[in-house]
């Protein structure tokens, strides 16, 4: 059986599940970096964060589904059952915000728990805090996929992209990408 590599692009809707009151704060801060973030916006955001994180890890696939975008993508594909994922590597591409770190690193964590192979990947830049940024960050996106997929497709890896977290036009640079 061939391997295949599922690549992942990251959102917020984990951390916007359920419209939460902090919701604001959440639009102000998407894309802001750690360092960008006055304490009491991060304390705010961590504490939403560490609440939708231990939901996430708690729950069982089906809580998980509706926590998370891309894990209802990531169960789609399998069918519900996760066993399947065994050879699999699932990477998590996200922004260089603090918002799109801590959720790829939170869905990967609860990949790695359930047994799957997973790993994120930030893109430097890859934000909509201005054009500038923007066009850098899809460049930037270009070369991740340009020196890491290249070298699993030779190797006779399935490349599949889960597009369901993230900001749109992360979405059409992804599907020219496939």
């Amino acid at each position: 059986m061939s391997k295949t590599l599922i690549v992942s692009t990251c959102g917020t809707s984990l951390l916007t599940h359920g419209h939460p009151p902090i919701m604001p704060l959440l639009k102000k801060t998407a894309n802001s970096r750690r360092e960008e973030l006055s304490p009491e916006e991060f304390a705010t955001l961590q504490a939403r964060m560490e609440t939708q994180r231990l939901a996430l890890l708690g729950g069982d696939l089906a809580a998980a589904k509706s926590l998370s975008a891309e894990i209802n993508g990531l169960a789609g594909y399998y069918g519900g059952d996760l066993s399947l994922s065994a050879g699999n590597l699932h990477v998590f591409v996200h922004s260089d915000t603090w918002q799109g770190r801590a959720v790829a690193e939170t869905l990967r964590d609860w990949a790695s728990q359930r047994g799957l192979d997973a790993q994120t990947q930030e893109i430097q830049d890859l934000n909509t805090r201005n054009i500038e940024e923007f066009r850098q960050g899809m460049a930037n996106l270009v070369e991740w996929a340009d020196a890491a997929l290249t070298g699993y497709r030779k190797n006779r890896w399935n490349i599949v992209f889960n597009l369901v977290g993230g900001f749109k036009s992360f979405f059409g640079f992804m599907q020219v990408l496939g």
